[in-house]
């Protein structure tokens, strides 16, 4: 007999700040949303916020510099100027990911 375990569902939050690149936005807020009251204690969830937006913080602005720097050499260069902000983004997606697998595995 197959037992079908189901996984909780995912509990999304938002970012909330103005500058978006590559899928990437630069803030989160440290408000916790209502689905997470009972899942995880307020700072923990605050902890974790600030930890994610510190990454953003120092990564984002050195991407839009990336990216703005690939956009005047792209013609020189074929367009192979775009892979070093895609790749600053690439990273700074793992690292936020990382992070927050981390915290998982703690507050658990």
């Amino acid at each position: 007999m197959h037992v079908k375990m189901s996984l909780p569902e995912p509990i999304i939050v938002r970012p909330d700040g103005n500058i978006t690149v590559f899928g990437l936005n630069n803030h989160f807020s440290s408000a916790m949303p209502n689905k997470l009251v009972s899942v995880v204690a307020p700072d923990e969830y605050q902890h974790t916020i600030r930890k994610v937006n510190k990454v953003l913080d120092e990564k984002l602005f050195l991407n839009i510099k990336m990216l703005l720097g690939s956009c005047i050499c792209f013609c020189c260069t074929l367009g192979l100027s775009m892979c070093a902000p895609i790749v600053v983004n690439q990273r700074t997606k793992y690292r936020v990911q990382h992070i927050l697998e981390e915290e998982n595995k703690r507050i658990v």
